[in-house]
């Protein structure tokens, strides 16, 4: 279909295409309620208002991720992992940051292409889904999400690391009884990690303390704490300091914050920022050729056509919002009887912004202990304060 011999017909059918791009690159209202239900801590109505998983739509693997989050909430971790592995293998389909071969994002915007998730979502996957691994005591499993971190990371062309990822990859080596390689991935991120160094034992040692002597003290039962804090829907949120330890009214220990969620999303925009503009140049120059054939033809339909093409311009800002803004670490020696500790998330001035009962899934691998846990605190004080 020529543009110089278009009809009236075939111009509306035009517009109607496009519009079906529109709608299907856009998160849906199901996406929507699911989120909302998540964050309300209504884990089985986030997981139902995701079922089932649209096929066709470009948010697929968006969905994916959302209800496998939903899922290990629910403590759930089979499903968890199942969604999660459906992710993994649709967006190894896709290639979302390819400037050629977008026919349809060249021509309308980046939304209409299948969302596959930023570098850092995909290796976020692989993290997520080898503690649902180590939750169901499937040790050898979580060692393979591990080696898939590492590998993505380790080729991440220029994209920001994830100190958060590398220690949960070395903690899956280490309980597997690859020493070596935990030891190189915590030393890959000896000195990430604000207020702590992390020794090649896996030790997270506040940088204020001294430093260990040279005879390594004895083996002792350890914890080691996993933590999420906060949500990326939640922009008004204070940062938490840190997250203590207590057992009874004694504090174990403390957490350390490893990876700030939001800002991987930042620096990874900014890494795609040349491409985004080289896109946008080669969209506009596009519809720009389509407008002056269009005119040629029939001037309504070109101002028409005009309206719509530049109406469509919108960036591309989806994202796994289910994800905890920060990830916070604790490793610290414990009784060997540990069977329930109390988080309390604390802020900059050492108020008590919340406070949670750990009392199962604590899993026995040797002398570690590993849980994990989520703050989904929506009442934090509003502002964000970095450190």
């Amino acid at each position: 279909m020529k543009l110089r011999n278009i009809t009236g017909q075939q111009a509306v059918q035009l517009c109607a295409m496009a519009g079906i791009f529109l709608v299907s690159g856009c998160a849906s209202l199901r996406l929507e309620t699911a989120r909302n239900n998540y964050e309300a801590r209504q884990f089985g109505k986030a997981v139902e208002e995701l079922t089932p998983i649209p096929k066709g739509n470009t948010d697929r693997v968006l969905f994916l991720m959302e209800r496998g989050m939903a899922q290990q909430a629910a403590c759930n971790y089979k499903a968890s992992t199942r969604d999660w592995l459906d992710a993994m293998r649709a967006a190894e389909t896709l290639d979302l940051y390819s400037v050629s071969g977008d026919t349809p994002s060249l021509l309308i915007n980046d939304n209409v292409m299948p969302f596959r998730g930023a570098p850092y979502e995909r290796v976020l996957l692989h993290t997520f889904a080898a503690k649902s691994y180590m939750a169901m005591g499937e040790m050898n499993d979580a060692a393979v999400e591990a080696r898939n971190i590492v590998h993505l990371l380790e080729n991440r062309d220029g994209f920001p690391d994830d100190p958060y990822s590398r220690y949960l990859a070395g903690l899956c080596f280490e309980i597997t009884g690859d020493y070596e390689s935990a030891a190189f991935q915590y030393r890959q991120i000896s000195n990430m990690v604000h207020g702590a160094t992390i020794e090649a034992s896996g030790l997270i040692r506040s940088t204020s303390s001294p430093a260990p002597g040279k005879t390594p003290p004895a083996k002792t039962t350890e914890l080691v704490c996993l933590i999420g804090l906060g949500t990326l829907r939640n922009s008004f949120q204070a940062e938490p300091a840190y997250v203590e330890v207590y057992m009874d009214d004694r504090c174990l220990g403390r957490s350390y914050k490893f990876t700030d969620v939001e800002l991987l999303w930042e620096q990874t925009r900014a890494r795609l920022q040349l491409r985004r503009e080289t896109k946008k140049l080669l969209r506009i120059a596009l519809k720009e050729w389509l407008l002056h054939e269009a005119d040629k033809k029939n001037n309504d339909f070109a101002a028409a056509l005009s309206i719509l093409l530049y109406g469509l311009e919108i960036e591309d800002v989806r994202r796994w919002e289910t994800l905890p803004t920060w990830l916070h670490i604790a490793r610290i020696q414990c009784p060997p009887d540990l069977r329930s500790y109390r988080l309390v998330v604390r802020d900059v001035n050492g108020a008590v912004m919340e406070e949670q009962i750990i009392d199962k899934n604590v899993i026995k691998c040797g002398n570690t202990r590993i849980s994990f846990s989520r703050g989904l605190n929506r009442n934090y004080a509003i502002g964000r304060n970095k450190q």
